[in-house]
């Protein structure tokens, strides 16, 4: 662990859990990133990624590209940590996942063209993300690393992170426990895309702010709380 990359991996992973035990010996499950990947492990999983296209495979490294579109990279960890979780888990009854390319753009097997780039796009209203645990964490990593995309967006949560749910948020480290949700996912938006966070529920945003929202991403746990943001209709809705 005395490389750079190896000491900013410990670094990152004791932000998360400062108990964390680290030991510098070969492992028995590994996932290993890049076009120049070692063998990390007995069993290695390979991760990268090229624009919209998620990266998987068992037997070799699959590369990274040279894009500024987070969402292939995105999805390829995810895709890695939860092969590597199921591996544990299940040991040899489990096998890596056998699709080694996923396009998040139409969301099947086949790959998005390479060339195919996030053109500029400008908010022609302003957007809202209702929810910021762990659905609205993710959306949110992504939609501030869009740097084509420009306008406005709000935040909408009322709560503060507590550590029992503290692994689940991609943009929460160990000191974000009590600290508002707002308050660490609002400051990723550095680009373009300007943030507008609203420590409330979605009742009190509407009646302070009007119904009239003509894009709204909706990331909240209860389904009672997912059809209040559907009735008071906005424009367009997506769920997750």
């Amino acid at each position: 662990m005395d490389d750079i990359f190896g000491t900013h991996r410990v670094e990152l992973a004791r932000s998360i859990n400062p108990a964390i035990e680290v030991v510098d010996s070969t492992p028995e499950l590994a996932i290993s990133i890049g076009s120049e990947a070692p063998p990390a492990s007995p069993t290695t999983i390979y991760a990268g990624s090229n624009g919209w296209n998620s990266l998987i495979s068992s037997s070799e490294p699959v590369g990274l590209g040279d894009t500024e579109n987070p969402f292939g990279a995105g999805v390829a960890a995810c895709v890695a940590a939860a092969n590597l979780f199921r591996l544990v888990m299940l040991g040899g009854d489990s096998a890596v996942d056998s699709t080694p390319t996923f396009s998040v753009l139409s969301l099947n097997g086949t790959s998005t063209d390479l060339n195919l780039r996030t053109s500029a796009i400008n908010l022609a209203h302003d957007a809202v993300l209702v929810g910021l645990g762990a659905i609205g964490n993710g959306a949110a990593w992504a939609l501030s690393r869009v740097r084509s995309i420009s306008g406005r967006i709000h935040l909408i949560d009322p709560q503060d992170i507590e550590l029992s749910n503290l692994q689940r948020y991609i943009l929460a480290e160990r000191s974000s426990d009590g600290r508002h949700k707002l308050d660490v996912v609002t400051p990723h938006f550095k680009d373009a895309l300007e943030a507008v966070a609203h420590p409330v529920d979605w009742a009190s945003f509407v009646e302070t702010n009007g119904y009239h929202w003509d894009r709204v991403l909706v990331a909240l746990d209860s389904a009672r709380d997912r059809r209040a943001v559907q009735a008071s209709l906005p424009r367009w809705i997506a769920n997750a």
